[in-house]
């Protein structure tokens, strides 16, 4: 009996396969069959000039529910982060596509080899995915609401900075300018001392030669030259300290002149800061409070949620008001205040804000000094004036009695 099964074997073995290649037409069939295969097999792709892998075969045409990038590229967007990255993702979905469709075209009804990493259809093996893109997609777009939000926050805690700025400089400017007004009054009021010694010497000269014998009568000619030198003396010390005054007047106007136009330049740099509004706001989470906050405020009538716009300033360009420039003067003040001519700048932030407080507060100051310093110049004056009167009230009384002797 198993003689005879390994005869029927070795018969069976002897026989042509069915599965081997026939002659004639099969031959030419299967021949036909791996000329196609290997003509698919031998189209290379193409790499793009992204770096991406493109066919040269015609585009295959998907249902548009897996088309989520789009169909096309759109125009900007390679400018923009996110752009960037929908770019990257649909030239990712064209080739999975493309990959996938042919591999299961030419899969046919065959079971899968691997079915915990492949799907069994083309739709099932789309929707994956796809499914997996737009989570890449969405991971990005979180990643880049982050940092949006967190240069927001590093862009207002700038701001904020740069808003402690001009009062510190504001100051500066000030302390330079009333320095470099009380140097130059330093140089003037040692050149006046250097006059009024001169005519002190000169004063005492007069004295000197004042001698009870200029009262005769046959000296007056002497007496009377006396005292022209002596008028003469004083016209030059009256008129001196009088244009001593001036100059000490002209300079703290001067000063005071330069001093109103110091600050246009920092205000006209904090259009170059970079703030919140120059950039997009993306999503933000509203506040929550807790719940007996929200009882409070509905039982208030107020809003639930915070507003924004009430907490910010108003942006954009703005005009900033002049200021008075012809109170610091000498002499009568004028009835009606004039101011310098407005500026306007692009932006209206922190810092121009500061920069308007900051300059008033400095103006108030200068002009308190300037005013001090007025009083001080003609207190000084009114001081030499006094005391060149009394020395001529006392110069005309001594050659009245020297007169008197004869």
């Amino acid at each position: 009996m198993v003689d005879d099964q390994r005869d029927k074997m070795k018969s069976s073995m002897s026989r042509p396969s069915a599965h081997m290649a026939p002659p004639g037409g099969d031959r030419s069939k299967m021949s036909r069959k791996s000329t196609a295969t290997t003509t698919l097999s031998t189209e290379q792709p193409k790499r793009t000039h992204s770096g991406t892998t493109r066919r040269t075969t015609n585009k295959v045409k998907f249902d548009k529910r897996f088309l989520i990038f789009g169909e096309k590229n759109e125009e900007g967007e390679e400018n923009h982060f996110l752009g960037r990255i929908k770019r990257i993702l649909r030239e990712a979905l064209d080739g999975l596509l493309t990959t996938g469709e042919m591999y299961y075209r030419q899969k046919g009804s065959r079971p899968v080899t691997r079915p915990q990493a492949l799907q069994e259809t083309f739709e099932e093996c789309a929707l994956i995915v796809t499914q997996k893109l737009e989570s890449y997609y969405k991971q990005s777009d979180e990643y880049h609401n982050q940092c949006l939000q967190e240069f927001r926050s590093q862009l207002d805690s700038i701001e904020e900075l740069s808003s402690r700025v001009p009062p510190l400089v504001i100051t500066e400017i000030l302390k330079n300018q009333l320095n470099t007004s009380l140097t130059e009054r330093k140089v003037m009021d040692s050149e006046c001392d250097k006059k009024l010694t001169e005519w002190d010497t000169r004063k005492f000269e007069h004295k000197n030669q004042l001698r009870p014998t200029l009262g005769h009568p046959h000296l007056v000619t002497e007496i009377n030259d006396l005292c022209e030198e002596e008028e003469s003396r004083r016209q030059d010390c009256l008129q001196g300290l009088g244009q001593h005054t001036t100059k000490l007047q002209g300079s703290a106007v001067k000063h005071a002149a330069l001093f109103i136009v110091s600050w246009l330049g920092l205000l006209l740099q904090f259009d170059n800061i970079l703030t919140i509004d120059d950039v997009k706001k993306g999503r933000v989470d509203a506040t929550k409070y807790p719940t007996s906050e929200l009882i409070r405020r509905k039982n208030a009538g107020a809003p639930l949620e915070d507003d924004e716009s009430k907490e910010k300033l108003l942006r954009g360009k703005s005009t900033w008001q002049g200021i008075v420039h012809n109170e610091l003067v000498c002499g009568e003040k004028p009835t009606k205040a004039k101011l310098t001519a407005s500026v306007t700048t692009a932006k209206t932030t922190l810092g121009h804000r500061a920069t308007i407080k900051a300059r008033d507060i400095a103006y108030q100051n200068y002009k308190t000094w300037f005013e001090q310093s007025l009083d001080n110049i003609d207190h000084q004056k009114q001081k030499h004036v006094h005391t060149e009167e009394h020395w001529t009230s006392s110069w005309l009384s001594s050659i009245q009695k020297v007169k008197q002797l004869y």
